[in-house]
């Protein structure tokens, strides 16, 4: 499965080379797609990584946080902080 993962990378490391060139010549015409293509190679390299996956830990950590400190307007369609 490893060295499935690493040939996408490959694969995907050089088609955001590609893009990068691309979006050079056309103004970031379509940085939306070398976007997409780093997106995957993060998601994948996060896979192959032996660390512990904390980010989305602390990252809701830190809205919870944020939330309690924020109004909320509820006229939009949100609902009150809990």
């Amino acid at each position: 499965m490893e060295n499935r993962i690493k040939e996408k990378l490959e694969y995907l490391y050089e088609m955001s080379h590609k893009y990068k060139k691309l979006n050079l010549m056309t103004k970031n015409n379509y940085r939306w797609r070398e976007d997409a293509v780093n997106n995957q190679i993060e998601a994948l390299e996060n896979l192959i990584d032996n660390k512990p996956n904390n980010e989305w830990n602390e990252c809701y950590e830190e809205d919870l946080k944020e939330s309690s400190t924020t109004e909320f307007n509820t006229c939009q369609g949100f609902p009150p902080p809990l």
